[in-house]
């Protein structure tokens, strides 16, 4: 049986924190994680040619991949399970979304981008206009192209139904 942790029993806002102080609902964040700790190795963050999409095939319809800006972020990919929730964002800037969706994603980035670490956030409803019943766990992993800086952001999100976590 799957056992919440207190802040979605209670349904209220948890995060952004490091992953490290996170308890998953989704197990796929816990896959997630560990798999970029892998790749990751003794470094402080994996380089993006590590990240290869056939081995990480079950990620891919929850994670949104973004580039890191100056002071913004892109949507290089967005999986179809968010483009089913939150419609297709590929190829817009962070800026441009709805208030509610941009300032929750900021969030949970700008976290990840000034901790240099993965960041955790859980949301007891979802920022998508027509399906405010989901609840919403982020994931950010830093991912770096050339070594030595962070340039590419892979945000897992992952919703589940408020029925199935009562």
């Amino acid at each position: 049986m799957l056992t919440l942790p207190e802040y979605a029993l209670d349904k209220r806002v948890f995060g952004p924190v490091s992953s490290e102080e996170a308890q998953f609902i989704s197990p796929l964040l816990g896959d997630a994680l560990s798999h970029w700790k892998d790749l990751k190795g003794d470094r402080p963050y994996p380089l993006r040619s590590d990240f290869l999409p056939e081995n990480a095939i079950r990620f891919w319809p929850s994670l949104a991949l973004m580039d890191v800006l100056d002071d913004d972020y892109r949507i290089r990919f967005f999986g179809s399970k968010l483009v089913d929730v939150y419609g297709e964002l590929t190829g817009r800037k962070i800026s441009e979304l709805d208030p509610a969706v941009r300032d929750r994603n900021r969030l949970i980035f700008d976290a990840c981008r000034d901790s240099q670490a993965p960041a955790y956030a859980y949301w007891p409803m979802s920022a998508a206009r027509d399906k405010p019943f989901l609840d919403v766990e982020g994931l950010c992993l830093p991912f770096t192209k050339d070594g030595t800086s962070l340039d590419l952001i892979a945000g897992l999100n992952v919703s589940s139904s408020r029925r199935i976590l009562r």
